[in-house]
């Protein structure tokens, strides 16, 4: 049975997988520690706030037993999982409110406010950079995972109205029923919400030819503390406010070329993927079998003899397995491996040095040692730059946190020197908004001027991007 705090009951293959990536590890590193069940002590709640909350949008939907407590206590950062198995949570909400209509949200922030607590949305609780973690004073989570309804499906307009709730695998078997399909595979598909995807700006693996989800989204509605915010479902206007939240490859996009999926491995991530040298590039579109036939003749133009093709089995094999990095990711942290991801996004021009610089910073911080193993690919580009996702595994231990720590901050001043986004897709979270500071100065003041308009009190955002508050330094 899988861990509460892991992504889920593991598929065979991946199950297999783990196996011999630690396998091949512990030949490196030496013997890991065995994975080792642990009880959860839970900080107290307080009935009082519990039953006015139950009070105000009913009993049904507040839950204060342990499990629901537990459960949404944490997201997908390194620091959060580590707690998690080791038994340690450091803050856990005294409720979690699952609303099924919008009103339900209004009664709870409403309830909360004359009690001073802060208020945590929560949807899939996917976040890899703090962003569903706690505050350090008392909170409530708003779970949307209530609201989780296709209201109405446009067919003239090709426009979808959504529950913010709603995970990937629920939103595309709906839509498949009436025809139609968005189109959005961020990796955290199977569990991540739409109400996540735009608060975050996702971007999914087909981005290069959908786009992200910035551009799929034509309106919505949001509830602040102070009001609803409602953004009117349109094609493109030019009033209004805007609110929502490799050489090869550059070719490419700079001729015209865009198909769909474009995926360019660095050769280490080549290496675990089962090419032998050079970088594995991965090019998929979609559409009739002529669309399909017309884009690769295009792409076959411009690639040249830049690449040689490799056996399409190999291709499908990455088809098969792209949700399967957070379930390998649980099977890693389980054994006492660090393993962690983050992204950013450059200038084709800055790409190169900031790729040198960002994986140098990883792998001498995580472990002076060098046993550090640090992959990376590029997985949404754009005729003017293009993101990269670092993978990064070093062994674990006493220290693991602090090291993390150090290898986290070092990568972000490796990003905001050498040109790069703190965040491409993931969010700012707790864990990179020191960054987002550092990287656009005074303009973050646009930001606090809009949250405080909204909210007032900070209900909705305490602990996270802005105002900034420092990341804790390995040494402290």
């Amino acid at each position: 049975m899988a861990a509460w705090w892991s992504w889920g009951e593991r598929p065979a293959r991946v199950q297999a997988e783990a196996s011999r990536i630690l396998t091949d590890l512990e030949r490196t590193w030496g013997p890991l520690p065995s994975n080792v069940d642990v009880r959860v002590a839970l900080p107290r709640s307080q009935p009082e706030v519990v039953q006015q909350l139950r009070e105000a949008v009913g009993a049904v939907s507040v839950h204060d037993e342990a499990e629901a407590r537990m459960r949404h206590a944490i997201g997908q950062s390194y620091p959060e999982l580590l707690d998690a198995r080791r038994g340690t949570l450091r803050h856990a909400p005294l409720a979690v409110v699952m609303p099924t209509l919008g009103e339900h949200i209004t009664a709870t922030l409403k309830a909360v406010r004359p009690l001073g607590l802060a208020v945590l949305p929560y949807g899939g609780g996917t976040s890899v950079t703090g962003g569903v973690a706690g505050p350090d004073d008392p909170y409530i989570v708003l779970s949307l995972r209530g609201m989780r309804a296709l209201r109405r499906v446009d067919r003239a307009s090709l426009v979808a109205t959504v529950d913010a709730g709603m995970n990937g695998t629920e939103l595309e078997a709906a839509l498949a029923k009436e025809g139609v399909t968005l189109g959005h595979y961020p990796q955290s598909f199977e569990r991540s919400t739409v109400g996540g995807w735009v608060a975050t700006r996702s971007v999914g693996q087909f981005s290069t030819g959908v786009g992200s989800i910035a551009e799929l989204v034509a309106g919505l509605r949001a509830i602040s503390p102070t009001g609803d915010i409602v953004l009117p479902a349109q094609p493109a206007a030019s009033e209004g406010i805007d609110l929502e939240g490799a050489e090869v490859i550059r070719a490419l996009l700079q001729e015209g070329v865009a198909p769909e999926l474009v995926r360019l491995s660095d050769d280490v991530e080549s290496a675990m993927l089962g090419v032998p040298s050079g970088a594995l590039l991965l090019i998929g579109a979609e559409g009739t079998a002529n669309d399909v036939a017309s884009m690769a003749e295009r792409v076959s133009a411009v690639i040249g003899t830049r690449a040689s093709p490799l056996d399409a089995p190999l291709a499908a094999r990455w088809y098969e397995t792209r949700f399967d990095a957070p379930f390998l990711r649980d099977a890693l942290i389980e054994r006492d491996v660090i393993a962690d991801s983050l992204e950013t996004a450059a200038l084709w021009s800055d790409l190169m040095e900031l790729y040198v610089k960002t994986r140098g910073a990883i792998a001498r911080a995580l472990d002076p040692g060098g046993r550090t193993i640090v992959l990376c690919h590029v997985s949404h580009a754009y005729a003017t730059g293009a993101s990269l996702y670092f993978t990064f595994l070093a062994p674990g231990g006493d220290d693991a946190l602090a090291r993390w720590t150090a290898a986290k901050r070092a990568a972000l001043d490796a990003i905001v020197a050498n040109g790069g986004v703190v965040s491409h897709h993931h969010g700012v979270g707790r864990d990179h908004r020191e960054w987002l500071a550092k990287r656009y100065g005074n303009a973050t003041r646009i930001v606090d001027a809009i949250a405080a308009a909204f909210d007032p009190t900070r209900m909705l955002a305490a602990n996270r991007a802005g105002p900034v508050r420092t990341m804790p330094a390995a040494a402290r």
